[in-house]
């Protein structure tokens, strides 16, 4: 089984993580300021430049930005490249 951090929601003001299998990353989650919501993390921001900080965060602890239709996570970070 895959043991990931998965990012599954990346919009202008909003990212939302899910772990897959077993990992243990959510204190670090938090010191980014990420919170538990059901079985997701999710934290808000208003400003572009801590969307940049927050997937930088993310990338460092190896989370994966899931793939799909429309603007999924990794397309998103295609683009902000």
């Amino acid at each position: 089984m895959l043991n990931c951090i998965r990012v599954t929601i990346l919009e202008p003001k909003r990212i939302v993580v899910q772990f897959k299998g077993v990992v243990n990353e959510e204190s670090k989650l938090k010191e980014i300021g990420f919170s538990k919501k059901g079985d997701s993390y999710h934290v808000n921001f208003e400003e572009e430049k801590e969307q940049f900080f927050l997937i930088e965060k993310l990338a460092e602890i190896g989370a994966l930005f899931s793939y799909g239709q429309g603007w999924a996570p990794s397309q998103v970070m295609d683009y902000l490249k």
